[in-house]
């Protein structure tokens, strides 16, 4: 299991698709607690181990 980044340090943030193209997109929640749809490019590059 491997966590990817936040839009903020305390957003909450799901994954829901996985591609072949290094690409994750889901839903995290910025600073101001508004849910964002997200798309994280190059995701094998950004992630690390859950704490």
């Amino acid at each position: 299991m491997r966590a990817l980044p936040r839009l903020a340090p305390t957003g909450s943030f799901a994954a829901y698709t996985v591609t072949d193209d290094d690409r994750v997109g889901g839903v995290a929640v910025d600073a101001k607690g508004v849910a964002r749809l997200v798309i994280w490019i190059c995701a094998s590059k950004q992630v690390y181990p859950p704490r």
